[in-house]
């Protein structure tokens, strides 16, 4: 059985220019969403297929005093985090 090498090049600054920044109804949770993903995808990286049991998020949202408006969310995981394979430029 032969392999094939496919590449999926995407032009990532049209990507970028293509999101919304501007708070809506619609994405307003995109980047909570991209965290918890990233999160999920660095435990699978260091636990491999017994990630649901070792994988731990923990999701911090702390709010207001006086509302119930959201001042800070935080995000930890116990994946394999950021090392050297990720941070070289």
């Amino acid at each position: 059985m032969a392999t094939e090498s496919l590449n999926f090049d995407f032009n990532f600054p049209n990507r970028v220019r293509n999101v919304s920044l501007s708070p809506t109804q619609e994405n307003s949770l995109l980047p909570l969403f991209e965290a918890i993903s990233n999160s999920i995808h660095s435990i699978e990286e260091r636990f491999g297929k017994d990630d649901l049991k070792a994988g731990l998020i923990d999701i911090d949202i702390q709010t207001q005093d006086d509302s119930s408006a959201v001042d800070c969310i935080t995000i930890q995981d116990n994946g394999i985090g950021l090392n050297e394979k990720f941070t070289k430029s």
